[in-house]
């Protein structure tokens, strides 16, 4: 299955936290599912965009792009479809949410919800080094 669905956006999504956490032979397996999801008959999200959204990429610039990893089966790349893609966690969120700056805004807000969440504080220099972070995964 997949871990986000917007019928009303007609999106599906298998989030990944970090660029690197799927080898080769699973991100043809996962071309292979998300095809499945969107394409057959008798899917319940036939005709959705399916992605891939990765939230920490190899770098800090917007990527929405059709998603065509190399097929284990047939050492050749999986054929580019315009309902499977990859797209960094920015634009994701953006994509998601309608907000230009959704993925900022949640970082915003983060230190509020753990101390919420926690009945502790963030430090000062602990919402420094977190903007900081924000800043290099996420700002070209």
């Amino acid at each position: 299955m997949v871990d986000l669905a917007s019928h009303p956006k007609k999106i599906i999504a298998e989030v990944k936290s970090k660029h690197n956490t799927l080898s080769g032979g699973k991100r043809s397996d996962l071309y292979h599912n998300l095809e499945k999801l969107v394409m057959q008959k008798a899917s319940r999200f036939r005709g959705y965009t399916a992605y891939l959204v990765t939230i920490v990429s190899k770098g800090p610039e917007d990527f929405d792009e059709p998603f065509t990893p190399s097929d284990k089966e047939t050492g050749s790349r999986c054929p580019e479809n315009p309902l499977i893609r990859e797209i960094d966690g920015a634009s994701f969120y953006r994509l998601a949410s309608g907000e230009k700056d959704a993925l900022s805004q949640l970082f915003q807000v983060l230190p509020e919800v753990t101390k919420k969440i926690s009945g502790k504080g963030i430090t000062n220099t602990s919402k420094v080094a977190l903007g900081a972070y924000f800043r290099t995964a996420f700002q070209p």
